[in-house]
C-alpha cells in the first residue's frame, strides 16, 4: 500500500511539472490538475461490503466554465471492511472521463460524471476461511469498468479547489471478491475528497490582462457598467449592424486629426513671427470647432442608437408572447440578419409572413425582409418591401420603413424622394426618434 501512494505521489509531482511548463507555452488555462483520497466499497454477489482505502491522481482538460475532459490513475483496495478483512483486491485503475457543471459561476459549482477505464486487480486471501478461490489469489488480471457519478468543486481561491466526488463503476467480471459464481457482475462505489490546482490563468483573467494592455497602448477599452444586465443573443446580434441598417456615416476621426496636426514640423516659439502664430491660432481654433461639431454629431449618434436598443428590446419582448413556433422562427431570424446570413433571414421572414398573414407582427416580418434587401445592397427589392410595410397601419415599423425608404432612395441617387420620404417621416410621425436623424440626412443632401 506504501509502495502504491508513493508511484501515486510521483505520478502527481511529474503531471505538476509537465503541466506547469505546458501553460509557461501558453497563457491559456487549458489545464487542472489535483489528487483525492477516499475509500472504495466492494459490491459483489456473496461477500459483504466494506471500506477499504484508495486514492487516485487526476488531470483536466479545461475545454469550457461548462465542461472537461480528466484522466485518472488510481490505487485501492476493495475488502469485506477494516476490521473482519477476511480478503482484499488491490485495485489500479486508469480513467477518461467527462465532467459536466451544473453551476459554472460562484465558489460552489457541482458536476455530473460520466466515463470508462481500464481495471487491473489482484485478489488475496487474508484468513483461511475467506470464500474467494485460491486459484486465483495473486494472479493479476485485467478489466474494462464504466462508471457514472457526481460531485463538487468548492473554490478556494482562484486557483485551488476542494473537490469531492462520489462515482459507481460497474465491470465485466465477476472476480473481484475471488468468488467466480457467474450471477452477476461486480462493481464497487468510491467516495473521494481532495484538491485540484488550476493551472495557468482564468480566462476572465486573460481578458483583463488584455485591457489592461490596450490601455496602456492608448486604446479605449469599453464595458458595460456592472449593473446592466446582458442582453439576449437576438438583440446583440441586431445591435452589430446598427451602424449597417441605420446608415450612418461617422466623421473622421478625432485624436488622428489632432494627432496629424501635432506631428507637423513647427518653428521653436522665438523664431515664429507673429503673422505665422495667429495663423496657427485660428487653424486650432477652426480645427476646435470641427471637434466640436463631429463630437455634437457622435452624442446624437449615440442617442439614436439608445433608442433602438429600447426598441429592439420592445421589439423581443412582443415577440415573446407570441406563439411559440412564431417566437423562436422570428428571433432564429434575428440572429441569421445578425450574423450578416441574410438570404436565410429572408427566408424565415418570409415563410413567417405567409404562415402568419393576420399576426400583429406581420408587418415587422416584412420590414426585417427589407433591411435585410439593405445590407445587401439591393435597394429596389428593399423598396419594395418597406412601401409594404406601410399598408399595415397597426404595424411598429411605419415610421423606421419610411426612414429607410428616404435611405434606400438617396443610394439610388434619387435625391428628391428621398427628400420626400425624410419630409414625410417629420411630418407624419413628428414625435419619432428617428426624426433627428431624417434632419440630419436632409441637411446632407444637396
Amino acid at each position: 500500500m506504501i509502495k502504491c501512494i508513493s508511484v501515486i505521489s510521483v505520478i502527481i509531482v511529474t503531471m505538476l511539472f509537465s503541466v506547469g511548463r505546458l501553460t509557461a507555452q501558453d497563457a491559456k488555462p487549458s489545464f487542472a490538475v489535483g489528487f483525492d483520497m477516499g475509500v472504495q466499497m466492494p459490491f459483489c454477489d456473496i461477500s459483504p461490503a466494506g471500506l477499504a482505502l484508495a486514492g487516485e491522481a487526476q488531470m483536466r482538460f479545461l475545454l469550457s466554465d461548462r465542461f472537461n475532459i480528466g484522466i485518472g490513475l488510481g490505487y485501492g483496495q476493495l475488502a469485506d471492511g477494516f476490521s473482519k478483512r477476511t480478503f482484499h483486491t488491490n485495485v489500479i485503475n486508469a480513467d477518461l472521463k467527462g465532467n459536466i457543471y451544473l453551476l459554472t459561476q460562484g465558489k460552489f459549482r457541482p458536476y455530473a460524471t460520466l466515463g470508462v477505464g481500464g481495471l487491473n486487480y489482484t485478489y488475496f486471501r487474508d484468513k483461511d476461511w475467506a470464500i474467494g478461490s485460491t486459484d486465483l489469489e495473486g494472479k493479476p488480471f485485467w478489466d474494462v469498468n464504466f462508471f457514472y457519478g457526481g460531485g463538487f468543486d468548492l473554490y478556494l481561491s482562484k486557483s485551488v479547489a476542494l473537490t469531492t466526488m462520489a462515482e459507481y463503476r460497474f465491470t465485466t467480471t465477476d472476480g473481484l471478491d475471488g468468488a467466480v459464481q457467474g450471477t452477476s457482475k461486480d462493481g464497487f462505489l468510491n467516495v473521494r475528497t481532495g484538491l485540484v490546482f488550476l493551472m495557468g490563468e482564468k480566462a476572465a483573467r486573460a481578458s483583463e490582462e488584455q485591457q489592461i494592455a490596450s490601455s496602456e497602448r492608448g486604446e479605449v477599452v469599453t464595458q458595460l457598467p456592472p449593473e446592466e444586465e446582458p442582453m439576449d443573443e437576438a438583440t446583440a446580434a441586431i445591435l452589430r449592424q446598427l451602424g449597417a441598417f441605420e446608415g450612418e456615416e461617422t466623421p473622421a476621426n478625432a485624436e488622428t486629426a489632432v494627432a496629424a496636426t501635432t506631428q507637423r514640423p513647427t518653428k521653436a516659439p522665438e523664431t515664429q513671427s507673429a503673422d505665422e502664430l495667429k495663423t496657427r491660432a485660428e487653424s486650432l481654433r477652426a480645427l476646435i470647432k470641427d471637434r466640436d461639431n463631429e463630437i455634437s454629431v457622435m452624442q446624437s449618434q449615440i442617442q439614436m442608437k439608445d433608442s433602438r436598443i429600447t426598441e429592439l428590446q420592445r421589439e423581443l419582448a412582443q415577440v415573446k408572447q407570441s406563439p411559440t413556433d412564431f417566437s423562436s422562427s422570428y428571433q432564429d431570424a434575428l440572429r441569421n440578419f445578425g450574423t450578416k446570413n441574410y438570404d436565410r433571414s429572408i427566408e424565415i421572414f418570409t415563410s413567417l409572413r405567409n404562415s402568419y398573414p393576420q399576426h400583429k407582427l406581420t408587418g415587422n416580418c416584412i420590414y426585417w425582409i427589407g433591411e435585410n434587401y439593405f445590407a445587401k445592397g439591393d435597394y429596389a427589392a428593399a423598396i419594395n418591401a418597406f412601401t409594404s410595410v406601410l399598408s399595415y397601419s397597426q404595424s411598429y415599423k411605419l415610421d423606421d420603413a419610411t426612414l429607410m425608404l428616404g435611405r434606400c432612395h438617396q443610394k439610388l441617387g434619387q435625391l428628391d424622394q428621398a427628400k420626400a420620404f425624410f419630409n414625410q417621416l417629420i411630418n407624419q410621425y413628428p414625435s419619432s426618434e428617428y426624426v433627428p436623424k431624417a434632419q440630419q440626412w436632409l441637411q446632407r443632401l444637396p
